[in-house]
């Protein structure tokens, strides 16, 4: 469910002495940047997760990692994310150093720390909870982000386009009206871009229970530029 609403626009008129490095005066145009957005209720949520492990050398360091990363990937399968909606990414080895600030010590390497990051698409919203209390218990260490989104984007942007449009035509009408000069053709229409997602990110422990979602609701955006001919009278 979503629905439509209209966001500020900016204008300028050429040749009626208002912002004049846009001015021009010989084309006699009205210039004006249009605003649409859709308000949409997420279907999907993308996740960020890590998983560490800490070893006294390098290689069991990675091997621990390895067998932790296994493990919550097999969870999240048999969670049902499919494996196309998994990456892994970022896998890092780096040594931890004993702390020798006060002793005046030379650096001394106590460990490794081997990690890797996990990207999760959940379409499944009424789930996520419940899968994010799965991976912690297989091994995940860090929970990175969340970032709600909508899988049908682009009908959402196609909407908010023709609201950025019709939002231009309604401010280049009611400028023309308010210099009382008479508009003719569009002259050209540019898209300036769309934007949007993310939505609320957030999410709450509640003890033995799972982990509470709330998605909230997100604003897709789009600018358009719309250029109107003045007619001399």
């Amino acid at each position: 469910m979503y629905k439509m609403k209209v966001l500020s626009t900016a204008l300028c008129i050429a040749g009626a002495g208002m912002m004049p490095a846009s001015a021009d005066t010989s084309s006699h145009r009205i210039s004006v940047v249009g605003e649409g957005a859709v308000t949409a209720v997420p279907d999907m949520l993308e996740i960020s997760l890590s998983v560490q492990a800490t070893a006294a050398d390098a290689s069991a360091a990675m091997r621990e990692m390895a067998t932790d990363l296994d493990a919550v990937l097999v969870t999240l399968m048999e969670s049902g994310i499919p494996e196309d909606d998994l990456q892994t990414s970022g896998i890092s080895l780096s040594p931890r150093y004993a702390n020798t600030y006060e002793t005046n010590e030379a650096p001394r390497i106590t460990g490794f720390v081997a990690s890797s990051d996990i990207a999760v698409t959940s379409r499944d919203l009424s789930a996520a909870g419940a899968i994010l209390d799965a991976v912690v218990v297989a091994g995940a260490d860090q929970l990175n982000s969340l970032r709600f989104d909508v899988q049908d984007r682009a009908a959402l942007e196609d909407d908010a386009r023709r609201a950025a449009v019709a939002d231009a035509i309604r401010k280049t009408t009611l400028y023309a009206q308010a210099a009382k000069i008479t508009t003719g053709s569009i002259l050209s229409i540019s898209e300036i871009g769309t934007s949007g997602g993310g939505g609320p990110q957030m999410f709450e422990t509640l003890g033995a229970r799972s982990v509470a979602i709330a998605p909230g609701t997100l604003d897709i955006t789009a600018q358009v530029s719309v250029v109107t001919e003045i007619v001399a009278e």
